[in-house]
């Protein structure tokens, strides 16, 4: 039995975490802040605005009755909880705009979030507040949402269902029909933008983590509106997400566009009512959450104080259904055979009775493999050149050349160059300098914040070196797949080639934590500069991986 109680402990057992990241002194001018950095360590010049979403989380302890759950009722919490709310309200900035990395960010994310979450709060305990208080925070909250009417976010869609929910519950506190307008807008764009394949566009493609996020705001709206829309745009994208979890429950990874690897439950738990794709992935959550080194155990203090609250919410929307069933529905999933093909995003899934594979052919055929016998799994992230001392990867969601037929894949193009930067204190200073003068400015302050996401997320250069890689799809006794790789370059030689390795290049703040794969990645590198290498490896069933090299 998995009861919904699983959504429950992960959160409790992190509340002290939580509380130890909030300034509890109500003699500091920053009493309320969730942004330890900020007001502990010092290390930062303002507080991050997305750590007040951890409001939502203490909001829910508050209310949330069950033996396990000492924060039930407790007037301390309700101070900090109105602390928090408060604090919000001051760190807005003039334009109603919220600030998340850096001051005068104007942040679509922050403001669309944030206030979801300090929206939602005051909807559950507005009678619990001094009318002073309740006052300023509506306050604050229009303005929120008068910066978010008409503004959109297209680039990471996710956004837009947080700033939809958002506008939603300002128009049931204040009844003003502009934010349901609104609200309707950012539904209607994310119906028109949504591709066939059910997915939304994070950066050039398709996330798993990113995906049940927007699901899991959009599944909230249903649940407030009965929007038919919402539920067609939310049915289409549970038929997608579902064939991205491996037997190990392990969800996303390197062959996505932003390489996450968790799943947002509360979406999930709500749907699974009226969807068996959501009954699955629900049931997938609940088993996944038995183990230690499961999220939200391992999300860092950034992440906690910003998501930690759906999991409380799919525990209070938990489908009771689920509690008997749910490894029925993770079994029935996994022993059926299929082949899926996603042209659109590159993407390929085949699930037989010895493997689960997924591969994103526009990531240079990335791919995760999982053993089902011997219970191993495998993650390799394409192709890793070092020439003149930096790197290079196939590995970059690109457009590929690609060859497709029943027993194996071909896909070839350019090496990209590894992106590999760091903050130096010069830039910071300049940075800060320009955000306080021209920065002030929400027009420069909105276009420098998209040249710094192309500078340190999607730019990077191709290489005159080409790469071709055929994966070959084998079915005898011995061996799950065969990969045959080569890399030849025109100018620079190859001093060094790894394959194999988990090894992730965009820069995505909730991507990258350590995720157990139960087997150390397999990794080879390759010296004596050369201008080409082939390498022949493959995949034996209950065995590990062989390889040869040709130069």
């Amino acid at each position: 039995m998995i009861s919904g109680d699983v959504y429950l402990s992960p959160v409790l057992n992190n509340a002290p975490r939580l509380l130890g990241l909030l300034n509890r002194n109500i003699s500091s001018s920053s009493y309320g802040s969730f942004d330890r950095e900020y007001w502990h360590y010092n290390t930062v010049d303002f507080s991050c605005a997305r750590k007040q979403e951890a409001v939502l989380t203490l909001t829910l302890l508050y209310l949330i009755k069950h033996e396990k759950n000492r924060y039930y009722q407790n007037k301390e919490i309700l101070g900090y909880i109105r602390a928090a709310l408060m604090f919000w309200t001051r760190i807005q900035n003039k334009n109603g705009s919220f600030n998340e990395w850096y001051p005068n960010e104007n942040s679509f994310v922050v403001t669309s979030f944030s206030t979801y979450a300090v929206s939602e709060s005051l909807l559950l305990i507005k009678d619990e507040l001094p009318e002073n208080e309740h006052r300023r925070i509506i306050n604050a909250l229009m303005k929120a949402g008068d910066w978010l009417v008409g503004r959109h976010e297209k680039r990471v869609m996710n956004q837009q269902t947080g700033a939809a929910i958002a506008l939603l519950n300002l128009y049931l506190l204040t009844d003003k029909t502009g934010y349901l307008d609104s609200s309707k807008d950012k539904i209607s764009l994310l119906n028109q933008r949504q591709s066939d394949e059910g997915w939304f566009v994070e950066y050039g493609g398709p996330d798993i983590g990113y995906l049940s996020l927007a699901i899991d705001y959009l599944c909230k709206y249903y649940s407030k509106t009965e929007d038919n829309t919402v539920k067609e745009i939310v049915v289409r994208s549970l038929s997608f997400i579902k064939y991205f979890i491996q037997p190990n429950l392990i969800a996303g990874g390197e062959y996505t566009s932003r390489n996450t690897e968790y799943l947002i439950p509360h979406g999930f738990e709500i749907f699974s009512k009226i969807n068996e794709d959501a009954l699955f992935l629900a049931s997938v959550v609940r088993k996944s959450l038995l183990k230690p080194d499961s999220f939200p155990n391992f999300f860092d203090d950034r992440y906690l104080t910003y998501v930690g609250y759906t999991w409380l919410q799919a525990y209070l929307d938990a489908n009771p259904e689920l509690n008997e069933t749910a490894d029925n529905n993770i079994n029935g999933h996994f022993n059926k055979s299929f082949k899926k093909h996603f042209d659109e995003s590159g993407l390929l899934i085949i699930n037989d009775e010895h493997k689960h594979m997924i591969m994103n052919m526009k990531k240079g055929a990335s791919f995760r493999l999982f053993d089902k016998k011997a219970g191993r799994a495998y993650s390799d992230s394409g192709i890793l050149v070092n020439s003149g001392g930096k790197w290079y990867t196939s590995g970059w969601l690109a457009e590929i050349q690609k060859e497709m037929d029943e027993d194996s894949i071909t896909v070839s193009g350019n090496m990209w160059k590894v992106p590999d930067k760091t903050l130096s204190p010069l830039s910071n200073i300049l940075l800060r300098l320009f955000q306080m003068t021209f920065g002030r400015s929400s027009f420069i302050s909105l276009w420098m914040k998209e040249r710094l996401r192309d500078i340190l997320i999607t730019k990077t250069k191709p290489s005159d070196m080409r790469y071709n890689r055929t994966v070959f799809f084998i079915e005898d006794s011995n061996e799950l797949l065969k990969v045959m790789d080569s890399v030849s370059a025109e100018k620079n030689s190859i001093s060094s080639v790894a394959v194999f390795a988990k090894d992730t290049h965009i820069y995505v703040p909730s991507s990258r934590y350590y995720v157990d794969m139960k087997d150390s990645p397999f990794q080879r590198f390759f010296s004596n500069p050369v201008r080409s290498v082939e390498i022949e490896w493959k995949i034996k069933r209950d065995s590990g991986v062989e390889f040869s090299v040709n130069k």
